[in-house]
């Protein structure tokens, strides 16, 4: 019988944890939650976003008249949920024979995902400037849209 009890006493001793254990263990456990929330960060690092440019061409008639208009147009379309990184620009002559010397205005804006773009594309303020600034235009817009990291 007092060997049982020894035998009993030494596997309860057993089952007790040592605070320091016990401290290792969540330290342990910490860390593989820090290694979880940088392979996260990571993964958000690594998202890319969709550039979506746009190439204009205005009436000859309209460039002297309506130049800011058309720009103050184009810089409204920031107000849109979804767009980011919005810029507005006219090209700049750099003495580079290879310029598009074609186009009047280029806009440049950023989206996290093809579907925030579908989202501009059929948003009602978007489709108010595109009524607005249509008249002003010598030809359809040219776009192109790429990903980048």
């Amino acid at each position: 019988m007092r060997i049982f009890i020894i035998f009993i006493a030494i596997i309860s001793l057993m089952n007790c944890q040592n605070p320091a254990t016990a401290y290792q263990k969540e330290l342990e456990r910490a860390h593989q939650e820090i290694d979880i929330l940088k392979l996260e960060l990571e993964k958000k690092n690594d998202h890319k976003s969709l550039i979506h440019t746009v190439y204009f061409r205005l009436k000859e008639d309209q460039k002297s008249t309506n130049l800011a208009l058309f720009e103050k147009a184009l810089n409204s379309l920031s107000s849109i949920d979804g767009v980011h990184n919005l810029e507005v620009g006219q090209p700049a002559e750099t003495g580079d024979k290879r310029l598009i010397s074609n186009y009047d205005f280029v806009l440049i804006m950023e989206f996290e995902s093809i579907e925030d773009l579908k989202k501009y594309s059929v948003d009602s303020f978007h489709l108010s400037v595109r009524e607005k600034v249509g008249p002003l235009l010598k030809k359809a817009p040219v776009v192109y849209d790429y990903w980048i990291k």
